[in-house]
C-alpha cells in the first residue's frame, strides 16, 4: 500500500500511563508519528508488494505499539494454526450499509473477505492498496478514477472466481445514496422510526457524498466516479474503503439490480446471508449471526502482502468480561480488542507474562448521551438534565485515578492542533443541581428537590419516568446510567434503564428518551456532522430536526477547503449542544490483548475494525 493522504490533524504524542480503563463501544486513536506525505509506509510483512513473512523493523509484543504502530508486535510467521480472536458485543445482520447493522461489530465480523482500496493505518496515514490498484487514483474534474490491476476477482462460493467490476462501485452507491430511483424507500415503523418489520428498503446508514454523485462508469480497468461539476471534496481519497457485496452475486439470486425493487431486495438478501464469497485474503468458511465466524484462506486471492499464513482465524463473541482472562490463559482465545474494559482486567493482564497488550486514544472515538427529541421535547428539560449529569464524578468512579480526556467538541478532539474549539455549554456534565433546578424552576416546573418522581411539568403533570438506554454488554455504560439515577432524581427525575442486547436494534426503535453509545470514527470530519445531526440522516437516532443545523451540516460537504469546513462544523455544533441534543462525555481509552504467540496482529484506533484491521498478515510466530 502506499502512504499519500496524511491524516495530520490528529497526529500527537501521548504519554504512556499506568492504568487505563476504556467505556466506549468503539475504536480510539492511536497517537504517534505519521510518515510525511507522499512517502511509502512499511508495513510488518515488508511493505508494499512483498511476499515475505520477515518483518523489516519493529519487535514482538505491543509493548512498543505508541512509539511504532506501524511494526510493533512483528515477527516471522509459521505456516499453519488456528487463532481465535473476541469480538464482545453481537452484530445483528451482514450488511454493513443497513442503518440498523452499521456497527464496529458488524465490520470486524466481515473483516479480511472485502476488496480493500484502502484505508487508514495504525499512524493515521491513510494507503491505497496496490495489490487492487494499478496506480494511485486521482480526483480531477470533480471525478474520482480508480485503475483496477488485472486480476482483482471476486472468489465465488464454488470457487471460482469474477473480475471485481464498475457493476459492483454501482451497487454499492445505490445501497447508499437514498435516490427513489435506485433503492426502494422502505417504510419505517411510525411509532420508532424504525424499518418497518419485513420493508423493502436499503435504509442507509448515511447517504453523505454518495447523494450527490452524479454518475459511475467505466472505462476498461478504469472506474469513474462523478460528482457535481466544481464539486470540492478535500476527503474524497475516503469516499470509499472497499467493496463488500458483488453485484453479480445479486444478480445470480435473482435480483434485477436496475430496479429501485430489486437493489432493495438485494440489500435485506445480504443482509440476512452469511457472505460465503470473498475478494480479499480469508473468506468465511462457516458463521452464526451474531456469535461466531470462522474464516479459512480465499484460495482465490490475488494478493501479494496479505497473504495468510494460518489455517484458522475464529471471531468469537465473548460478552462476558470475567470470562476474558480465563479463555486467554487456556487459550480458548489467543487475543481481543474489546470495546471497554475495568482496572481489574489491566490488573490481571499486567501479571500474565505469555500476554502482551497495549492502550491507546487520541480521540478518534468518543462517548456521549443523546436525547430522544420528541418524547424530551421541552429544552428547558434537557438542558437541566445535562447540568444535572456530573461528569466528573462519573468518570472517577468508572475509571478510579485515570482521567481520559474530556470530549468538549464532538467532530474535533482536544489534541486537535488546528480545528479544536471548546463548545460545551457551562454547566453541562457540571452535576450543579442548584444550577438544574433554577433551570426548571425558571419553566415552570416544581417539585424539583422532592426526590426522584417528584418534578411536574408547568401544566401540573407529573414528569414521566426517563428510560435511559445503553448496551447490557458495556458494563461502563450501565455503571453511567446507575449513577445518572443518583443524579436526576436530585432534580425530581426518575430514571429506569434499558439495557438492550443489541445496540443497532436499540438506537434505531428509538425506544428510550436517553441513550448512551459511542461514534466509532476516523481522522475524516467533513461528512460526520451530516451523519450525525442532519434531519434527514438515518443515524440521527434521537430526531434532531434544526433547519439552520441541516443547512451548515450540508455546506460542509462542499466547503472549499478544511478549514472552511471545521469553521461551518464549530457552527452546527454550538446549535446543537444550545438544542440540549447531545452530552459529550470523553475520548476512549482501547485495550488491545493477546499471547505473544499471535505475531504481526496489532491494534488500530483510526479504523473500526481495531486490530482486525490487517488480519492477512496475522499468524503465530516461527521457531526459532
Amino acid at each position: 500500500m502506499n502512504s499519500k493522504y496524511r491524516s495530520w490533524r490528529w497526529i500527537a504524542a501521548v504519554a504512556v500511563l499506568g492504568l487505563l480503563v476504556a467505556a466506549c463501544g468503539g475504536d480510539g486513536g492511536t497517537t504517534t508519528t505519521s510518515a510525511a506525505p507522499g512517502q511509502t509506509t512499511t508495513t510488518a510483512d515488508g511493505g508494499e508488494g512483498s511476499t515475505t513473512t520477515a518483518p523489516q523493523q519493529g519487535s514482538p509484543g505491543l509493548e512498543t505499539c505508541n512509539e511504532d504502530p506501524l511494526n510493533c508486535n512483528s515477527a516471522p510467521r509459521a505456516e499453519g494454526g488456528d487463532v481465535v480472536y473476541l469480538i464482545d458485543q453481537r452484530w445483528d445482520g451482514w450488511n454493513i450499509n443497513r442503518v440498523e447493522t452499521n456497527s464496529v461489530y458488524a465490520v470486524q465480523a466481515v473483516e479480511g473477505m472485502q476488496v480493500t482500496l484502502g484505508q487508514y493505518m495504525p499512524d493515521g496515514n491513510w494507503v491505497w492498496n496496490m495489490d487492487v490498484l494499478a496506480s494511485e487514483p486521482t480526483y480531477e474534474n470533480s471525478t474520482i478514477t480508480y485503475e483496477l490491476k488485472e486480476g482483482v476477482v471476486w472468489t465465488n462460493p464454488d470457487g471460482s472466481t469474477t473480475p471485481v467490476s464498475v457493476d459492483d462501485f454501482i451497487l454499492q452507491w445505490k445501497f447508499t445514496s437514498g435516490n427513489p430511483d435506485h433503492c426502494l424507500v422502505g417504510e419505517r415503523d411510525p411509532d420508532t422510526g424504525a424499518p418497518a418489520e419485513g420493508a423493502l428498503g436499503c435504509f442507509p446508514a448515511s447517504t453523505a457524498r454518495s447523494q450527490d454523485i452524479v454518475d459511475i462508469t467505466a472505462d476498461g480497468n478504469k472506474v469513474m466516479i462523478q460528482f457535481p461539476e466544481g464539486y470540492p471534496y478535500a476527503e474524497w481519497f475516503a469516499y470509499l474503503g472497499g467493496l463488500y457485496y458483488p453485484a453479480h452475486i445479486a444478480e445470480a439470486e435473482g435480483f434485477d439490480l436496475s430496479t429501485p425493487e430489486g437493489v432493495a431486495e438485494a440489500s435485506t438478501w445480504f443482509n440476512t446471508t452469511v457472505p460465503n464469497w470473498s475478494g480479499g485474503p480469508y473468506v468465511i468458511e462457516d458463521a452464526t449471526l451474531g456469535e461466531r465466524v470462522v474464516m479459512v484462506p480465499n484460495e482465490g486471492y490475488y494478493g501479494s502482502r496479505d497473504v495468510p499464513t494460518l489455517d484458522t482465524v475464529t471471531k468469537e463473541l465473548v460478552e462476558d468480561r470475567g470470562s476474558w482472562i480465563p479463555a486467554l490463559t487456556n487459550r480458548d482465545i489467543h487475543g481481543a480488542s474489546p470495546a471497554s474494559f475495568d482496572a481489574d482486567l489491566l490488573q490481571q493482564l499486567q501479571g500474565m507474562d505469555d500476554v502482551t497488550y497495549s492502550i491507546g486514544s487520541g480521540g478518534a472515538v468518543w462517548e456521549h448521551v443523546d436525547m430522544n427529541m420528541e418524547t424530551l421535547a421541552d429544552p428547558a428539560l434537557r438542558k437541566a438534565i445535562f447540568t444535572a449529569i456530573d461528569r466528573a464524578d462519573a468518570r472517577t468512579r468508572i475509571y478510579g485515578d485515570i482521567e481520559p480526556t474530556f470530549r468538549q467538541n464532538p467532530i474535533f478532539p482536544a489534541n486537535d492542533p488546528n480545528y479544536f474549539e471548546d463548545l460545551l455549554p457551562e454547566g453541562y456534565g457540571s452535576g450543579d443541581v442548584d444550577a438544574a433546578r433554577a433551570i426548571l424552576e425558571e419553566a415552570g416546573y416544581t417539585g424539583m428537590d422532592g426526590g426522584a418522581g417528584a418534578l411536574t411539568d408547568p401544566n401540573g403533570q407529573a414528569v414521566p419516568t426517563v428510560r435511559f438506554g445503553f448496551s447490557a454488554a458495556n458494563t461502563n455504560r450501565g455503571t453511567f446510567v446507575t449513577l445518572t439515577q443518583s443524579y436526576l432524581a436530585e432534580i425530581g427525575i426518575n430514571v429506569e434503564p434499558v439495557p438492550a442486547d443489541n445496540l443497532g436494534a436499540l438506537l434505531v426503535s428509538p425506544d428510550w428518551d436517553m441513550v448512551i453509545f459511542g461514534w466509532s470514527g476516523s481522522p475524516l470530519f467533513t461528512s460526520s456532522a451530516d451523519q450525525f445531526y442532519n434531519s434527514e440522516s438515518g443515524s440521527n437516532f434521537g430526531g434532531l430536526n434544526n433547519p439552520e443545523v441541516d443547512e451548515l451540516v450540508s455546506a460542509m460537504l462542499v466547503a472549499e477547503t478544511l478549514d472552511e469546513a471545521a469553521d461551518l462544523a464549530n457552527q452546527a455544533v454550538a446549535i446543537v449542544f444550545d438544542e440540549a441534543y447531545t452530552l459529550t462525555l470523553w475520548d476512549t481509552m482501547n485495550l488491545t490483548f493477546m499471547g505473544r504467540e499471535l505475531v504481526n496482529a496489532r491494534d488500530n484506533h483510526f479504523d473500526s475494525t481495531r486490530a482486525y484491521h490487517n488480519v492477512g498478515n496475522w499468524g503465530l510466530a516461527a521457531a526459532n
